[in-house]
């Protein structure tokens, strides 16, 4: 068999195989990268692509349902839940390598120890003043607005303008007018953010699906989901049932999506 010759390049921030070929053949070429990077903003503040780092082609899944075959959309996400989440979608988290974290009450043979040592030592996350980080806490919509702005390496500024009639003054208030500026939150019909509430499973995974440029498309899904078997019981009528199967399937991009490139 004689050899063609290849190369990657970069082109716009997507690697792309080039080659030549001096006959007709058929080529299978997959390419896959499972994390993302952040977003690419301008210097106000909004984003203008994806940096191309997100993986193109496949997606894999990044959160899991329930022994019993539940996901449990409307139940509240864990402070230690949301980064192991987050930290499945980063570039750079090695399963072999042993991620320290100053933290009293995360031990080292607990399940989320690595992901929340990673995600301290990339700077995203935070404890507190005790030298706690409370894995086991429910985490507040305002929580994670800032980890999400954290990981999307989103600019925060002070200039946005707050839609919301609940965050004014709140700790967080640029962080959620960040997200709100970039269409990444939208709140409640009432022009609240609700800040202290806690975030569900279901509202976490529609803002990261945002945020990563994976919002799917229904119609992509309701044709091809005959393709996966989804053994989960309590989604289907949920508001949330594309977003879920979105961040719950393995899947490659054109499945769930309709592609432009």
């Amino acid at each position: 068999m004689e050899s063609q010759k290849a190369g990657l390049i970069i082109e716009n921030g997507v690697k792309l195989l080039v080659f030549g070929a001096k006959h007709f053949s058929k080529y299978a070429i997959v390419y896959s990268e499972d994390s993302v990077y952040p977003p690419s903003f301008n210097s106000g503040g909004n984003k203008v692509s994806s940096g191309s780092k997100i993986s193109i082609l496949h997606h894999q899944a990044y959160i899991a349902g329930y022994p019993d075959c539940t996901f449990r959309p409307d139940n509240y996400m864990t402070r230690a839940e949301a980064v192991v989440v987050l930290s499945r979608l980063l570039l750079g988290y090695n399963l072999n390598y042993v991620y320290n974290t100053p933290f009293t009450d995360v031990s080292n043979n607990s399940w989320y120890n690595q992901n929340i040592g990673f995600m301290y030592n990339k700077e995203l996350i935070s404890g507190y003043a005790d030298g706690t980080f409370k894995p086991n806490n429910n985490m507040s919509r305002a929580e994670f607005a800032v980890l999400i702005a954290r990981f999307s390496e989103m600019p925060v500024l002070s200039n946005y303008s707050n839609v919301f009639v609940d965050t004014n003054a709140h700790w967080a208030e640029t962080y959620i007018n960040a997200l709100s500026e970039n269409g990444f939150v939208q709140g409640y019909g009432d022009d609240t953010f609700r800040p202290e509430e806690y975030i569900t499973r279901a509202e976490a995974v529609t803002i990261i699906n945002a945020v990563t440029e994976r919002e799917p498309s229904i119609e992509r899904i309701n044709s091809n989901m005959h393709k996966y078997i989804v053994d989960i019981n309590d989604i289907d009528g949920h508001w949330s049932y594309y977003e879920i199967i979105e961040a719950l399937v393995s899947h490659p991009s054109s499945d769930f999506h309709s592609l432009n490139f």
